[in-house]
């Protein structure tokens, strides 16, 4: 297995996401980073690749209690019976809220909240650069 660097840390969080065009069920925001997000759904789900989503992503955490309403573009997607999605987010309509959140994140986390920045497999690649 192959390792590389994320450009962006990444923290785990959890949250809910909605996605209507991917799934009916809601999913879970496993990971976030300034260049994306890993969401995993309940289903297994057949997604275009190619296509932007719309990702409405409401955080566990108390300081975050608006939904945001981030674009996403799949870069892969793994799983027999559920989806665990990775996106690299797009210019978004809540692109500032988002990034806001994650510089407060960065600045009030410590080495231990990084979750590791290697990539997982070959398929991630794309994803960690």
């Amino acid at each position: 297995m192959e390792h590389e660097k994320r450009r962006h840390p990444r923290f785990s969080t959890v949250g809910r996401v909605e996605a209507p065009e991917i799934c009916i069920f809601p999913g879970t925001l496993q990971d976030v980073g300034s260049g994306g997000c890993r969401v995993k759904f309940p289903i297994h789900v057949t997604i275009d690749m190619e296509q932007e989503y719309e990702l409405k992503i409401l955080f566990s955490q108390n300081t975050m209690t608006k939904e945001m309403v981030l674009i996403g573009q799949p870069v892969y997607n793994n799983g027999e019976t559920t989806s665990e999605i990775g996106f690299k987010l797009l210019r978004s309509p809540d692109s500032r809220i988002f990034d806001a959140y994650i510089q407060s994140r960065m600045a009030e986390s410590t080495e231990n909240d990084f979750i590791e920045a290697a990539a997982y497999t070959d398929s991630h690649l794309a994803f960690a650069r």
